[in-house]
């Protein structure tokens, strides 16, 4: 009996041969195609890694202007502190930050934040300005006991308030930023009782309680903006502590 197999080992060398050279082209232009591939994907990762260099290289001068302006406002804690004199020092710092945005938003690459970099830098520059953010409240209210808005700081970090924009001030990380204050200005009105300014707790406590209501009547969905607030709540009932001792010994002066 003949098998099928073995009927099958009898084909013409003919289309034996043909078979194999089909099998031989098919793979050099497989190999070609993915030789190709290999390449692009090394250009796309090369153009990759010059947007993160730039973006790094920009975003450290930005950092250290931050981080100027957080030294100066370690200076709220001293018994010399001068509040205009601290929010001139820091103005000088603010302005610097006013021309690095402007000169970068004029030919920047908007890439920066886009899918070939990753969402890891908008993440990043969103933390920076959330800190920038706090900063300018807290500066703003040394100045003038008066509260930023929104539109307040992004006038003073030279940002736009269209999302569009490349270098947007968003309400979230707006929001992010006003509720990191509540833990410098407790610790300065604490410190304040001990150097003599048995007014300041309940001065900036009744602020902080404004800001704190004012979250409370927005609705919110974010799960870290109420773990913040919950945290503001907490440091502001330790103040309400302090403001409750000065009051009961009757402590309060001007300050």
């Amino acid at each position: 009996m003949t098998s099928r197999l073995s009927f099958a080992g009898h084909l013409p060398a003919k289309n034996t041969t043909e078979v194999q050279e089909f099998s031989q082209s098919d793979y050099l232009a497989r190999n070609q195609t993915i030789e190709e591939t290999f390449s692009s994907c090394e250009t796309a990762l090369e153009s990759r890694r010059k947007l993160r260099d730039e973006y790094w290289e920009w975003v450290n001068k930005l950092g250290s202007l931050k981080s100027t302006i957080e030294s100066i406002l370690a200076g709220i804690y001293s018994p010399h502190f001068e509040a205009e004199r601290t929010y001139e020092q820091a103005t000088e710092f603010l302005i610097e930050i006013q021309c690095l945005f402007s000169d970068t938003n004029s030919n920047m690459n908007e890439e920066w934040f886009g899918t070939k970099c990753g969402g890891d830098l908008i993440d990043h520059f969103n933390g920076l300005l959330a800190q920038l953010s706090k900063y300018c409240v807290i500066l703003c209210y040394l100045k003038s006991e008066a509260f930023a808005t929104r539109d307040d700081v992004a006038n003073m970090l030279g940002l736009s308030l269209n999302d569009t924009n490349v270098f947007a001030l968003n309400a979230h990380v707006y929001f992010d930023g006003v509720l990191g204050i509540c833990d410098p200005l407790v610790r300065f009105a604490t410190l304040g009782v001990g150097l003599g300014f048995f007014s300041r707790p309940i001065v900036v406590g009744e602020f902080l309680n404004k800001v704190f209501q004012g979250f409370v009547s927005i609705e919110k969905k974010d799960d870290k903006l109420r773990g913040k607030m919950r945290h503001f709540e907490s440091e502001l009932r330790k103040l309400e502590q302090v403001m409750f001792e000065v009051s009961v010994r009757n402590l309060v002066k001007p300050s």
